[in-house]
């Protein structure tokens, strides 16, 4: 049975990098007033903090609280101050204090890639995954190495999977020998199953066994049951999906029924 992957909402993160920034600038700025650095010292670290994880501070000029440390001292203390500043300006980022507002089709393609990582990694969590949203083109799934012998799957979706599929309480699927992530779906208009509440798709999935995965295309069906989440199934084949689902229902409304 499918279901819809949650994970922390926008506000969460945002809140989370608003306290993380908001304490590593309080450790920062500590950093700055325990070595003595001048308002020149400072300004020159933040324009380049890399260029004092490594070098003497043997100057006139510099820093007096690194100036009177060894070398190897003063240099693993300068890094701790530079990755202060890597982090602070990469969660400002995150938060887009330094990037103009995002395009419709850009929070499209971060929701997709975002959701659909996290659902493969619920369906196949023994293995590495990457999403790639695309406008147009091909799906496909391919392994992708990403050095010192490790590889990635890569899944290529629509750009729209998350407002088509995840939203939808679509992006899983449970057939009888596992897990399938739901890449693509096509929704099919069948009257003799309308009638009753089923929903059919015709859909393209993610199968992984033995970490390995592949693309296969199948029908998954749904049926709304009013409560957090509805019956689902999946099969290769339409005829066998349907009857997988019917015992499914009858399965959950025996549950019911029986107060489990």
């Amino acid at each position: 049975m499918s279901t819809v992957i949650y994970v922390k909402n926008e506000n969460t993160f945002a809140k989370n990098n608003y306290f993380a920034i908001k304490r590593m600038s309080k450790a920062l700025g500590l950093f700055f007033k325990a070595y003595e650095f001048s308002d020149e010292n400072i300004k020159n670290f933040a324009y380049n903090p890399n260029q004092f994880e490594w070098k003497s501070f043997d100057y006139p000029d510099a820093p007096r609280g690194l100036k009177e440390l060894p070398m190897e001292d003063a240099n693993f203390c300068a890094r701790y101050g530079a990755n202060l500043i890597r982090q602070i300006r990469r969660l400002r980022k995150v938060q887009g204090v330094d990037d103009a507002p995002k395009t419709i089709i850009q929070n499209s393609k971060e929701a997709s890639r975002l959701y659909g990582e996290s659902a493969l990694k619920v369906c196949f969590p023994s293995m590495r995954w990457q999403i790639r949203p695309v406008m147009s083109g091909n799906l496909f799934v391919e392994k992708e190495m990403q050095g010192y012998g490790q590889y990635d799957w890569v899944v290529n979706v629509p750009i729209t999977w998350y407002s088509t599929i995840n939203r939808k309480g679509l992006s899983i699927a449970v057939a009888g020998d596992g897990n399938r992530f739901i890449m693509a779906v096509k929704p099919r208009d069948l009257s003799r199953l309308t009638d009753q509440g089923i929903y059919a798709y015709e859909v393209v999935a993610v199968k992984a066994k033995n970490k390995k995965a592949e693309m296969e295309t199948g029908w998954l069906m749904s049926y709304p049951t009013g409560s957090e989440t509805d019956v689902r199934a999946y099969h290769k084949e339409f005829s066998r999906c349907e009857s997988l689902l019917r015992r499914r229902i009858r399965d959950t409304v025996t549950k019911e029924l029986m107060g489990y």
